[in-house]
């Protein structure tokens, strides 16, 4: 039998004594064990019991026999006497140490004590487990061919207090930002804060690529100094709010489960001053008026957003809001003379009026002209009319900013896939999954190379398409958009970027998402481009790969305390393969199964 135990953070792993100590992963409070007996049986203490016992009592049945015999065997006779003599007084005590040892290690509540996460020696992951005993919400559940028993265990011991943990001076998790920042005055939104509480929004409705995310970090990163902690959050749903909670929490202190990481991290933050929390584009404020109720008074809190709700409806929910418009002409001219080192400026002038001075079109049309050697204002110009002339007049979703994103778009990819026909194809599936942090090397089996995968990226990220950060890629929202407007979709069937996206998914995701202890910070990561690929499925789709993907997230969400979240994924998916594979199908059967003992939990 092997078992992996979630034990309390905070505390050392203790051998009870019915168990060999395997190996722990101290990051995610995780023992591994194995040589475990059934509950009840005692464990090895109770064969020293058995053994002695029998010894003892085979001693005192010789020697009766022996005292009961001829009295004439003599010599013989009297050593037997004294051998079991001997073994008996020896086997007594004996029997008696192995009771006091088999009681001891008698199955019970895993004791913790206070102490360092993990054993110092402990090796994390130990793949090809097979069984498992797996704790959850305090209880351990122990699982093999015949058995189902269970163990109790103090779930208000799985993290530390809050005032116990302090965060590291400096600690921040801020995306990057460009080089060249023109146009904003900081100073202004450092007066916004002064209450502790801002909104960075738009002064034109549903605008994209004004500068409000690069606004953030920008503020963020010259305050650095002032606040003890900087923790940036992706907030577009509610579930990514309480991701970014959680994440939180794994940084300050490992945790047991995202939905225990989640709750501690906001009592945390209620608790410990001088934090700077940014919502990075918030599309509901539903999503976060809770957490601005339980924050209320403490640190201060930054949100980007898109949606506008008037300054009555920021009051409410104690904000300030700034709403940006786009650049003044001067500040265009700046940006595109700094990003080319050419310094025409009437050019750049006639440039930035054709871009509309925005921002994210002023810097790709930038960088594009900075890689092109010799290639003026005016000549990019003529390249956006004559590229552009077949789908000029298309209407897209946001409008102005949509379309102006869309001729610079045409102009640099046109260039890019000449170059590198898999840059072109990482884009669009860039463009199926969620804008922030995906993992380099999920991208990788697109090609035979992972060095092509890097190469490609690396072409994309200089043409300002992408950015890439500590192994993560991440692509602008409008640039997604105009990605997936420009995408041939077959008249039937699944676009070939989400159906990419979906087999890399398939082949990225950690096996045994309920017992692999290695592989949950990869489940975390991945989650928010496995909830995105399903907005671009068809609803009549057959994709049984990204079923089992779903499956698989799923049990994920389930073990680290995310019922409702799973559930969902249940039923969602066996609404599908029963579509897919009819109701009789054993895969269609299993998320059943495994939707009601959800149901149950």
């Amino acid at each position: 039998m092997v078992c992996v135990v979630r034990y309390p953070l905070g505390h050392q792993f203790v051998d009870a004594g019915w168990w060999r100590l395997v190996g722990t992963d101290g990051s995610q409070g995780v023992a591994v064990a194995d040589d475990v007996p059934q509950p009840g049986r005692g464990g090895r203490g109770w064969w020293l019991v058995g053994g002695f016992g029998f010894v003892f009592l085979l001693a005192v049945v010789v020697n009766l026999l022996l005292q009961a015999g001829d009295e004439q065997l003599g010599r013989l006779d009297q050593t037997a006497s004294v051998v079991s003599g001997l073994l008996a007084i020896v086997s007594f005590p004996a029997t008696a140490v192995s009771l006091v040892v088999a009681i001891r290690a008698r199955p019970s509540a895993v004791e913790p004590r206070p102490g360092s996460a993990g054993s110092p020696t402990g090796e994390a992951g130990v793949p090809g487990l097979g069984r498992a005993l797996v704790v959850r919400d305090g209880a351990a559940v122990q699982v093999d061919d015949h058995t189902h028993s269970s163990l109790s265990l103090d779930a208000t011991a799985m993290l530390p207090s809050v005032e116990s943990v302090a965060a590291p001076v400096g600690l921040h998790n801020l995306p990057l930002t460009s080089a060249v920042f023109v146009g904003r005055d900081i100073g202004v939104l450092d007066g916004l804060l002064t209450d502790g509480r801002g909104v960075i929004g738009q002064a034109v409705h549903g605008l994209g690529g004004v500068g409000k995310t690069a606004l953030a970090v920008r503020y963020a990163r010259k305050y650095l100094g002032r606040y003890r902690l900087v923790w940036w959050i992706t907030a577009e749903t509610r579930t990514r709010v309480d991701d970014g909670l959680a994440e939180l929490t794994g940084r300050l202190h490992p945790m047991p489960t995202l939905a225990e990481g989640t709750a501690w991290a906001v009592t945390w933050l209620q608790a410990q001053p001088g934090w700077l929390l940014v919502l990075d584009n918030v599309e509901n404020p539903a999503d976060v008026d809770g957490l601005l109720g339980l924050l209320a008074g403490r640190g201060d809190v930054l949100i980007t957003t898109r949606r506008d709700v008037g300054t009555g409806g920021w009051a409410k929910l104690g904000l300030r809001p700034l709403r940006l418009e786009v650049l003044d002409r001067g500040a265009s001219v700046d940006l595109l003379c700094q990003l080319t080192g050419l310094g025409d400026r009437r050019a750049a002038d006639r440039l930035a009026g054709e871009l509309g001075d925005l921002p994210l079109a002023l810097e790709q049309a930038g960088t594009y002209i900075s890689q092109h050697h010799g290639l003026a204002f005016d000549a990019y110009r003529q390249l956006l009319t004559r590229r552009f002339a077949t789908i000029a007049d298309a209407p897209g979703e946001g409008g102005d900013a949509e379309r102006t994103i869309r001729r610079v778009w045409t102009v640099t990819m046109a260039t890019v896939s000449e170059r590198s026909p898999l840059a072109a194809r990482l884009l669009s599936v860039l463009a199926c999954l969620a804008p922030d942090d995906l993992p380099e090397d999920v991208l990788s089996p697109l090609t035979d190379d992972p060095v092509d995968a890097g190469e490609a990226l690396a072409l994309l990220a200089s043409y300002s398409m992408i950015t890439r950060c500590a192994g993560m890629v991440s692509i602008h929202r409008l640039v997604q958009s105009v990605t997936r407007a420009a995408e041939v979709i077959p008249d039937s069937g699944i676009p070939a970027a989400v159906d990419d996206a979906t087999g890399l998914l398939f082949t990225a995701i950690p096996a045994d998402p309920d017992t692999n202890p290695a592989g949950w910070s990869r489940w975390a990561v991945l989650l928010p481009h496995i909830d995105e690929v399903a907005k671009h499925l068809p609803h009549d789709h057959h994709t049984t790969r990204y079923l089992s993907v779903l499956d698989q997230a799923a049990a994920y969400l389930l073990g680290q305390g995310q019922l409702t979240r799973a559930i969902t994924l249940y039923e969602q998916t066996l609404t599908d393969r029963r579509r897919v594979l009819g109701d009789d199908h054993p895969l269609t059967k299993a998320v059943g199964e495994n939707l009601r003992r959800a149901r149950g939990a």
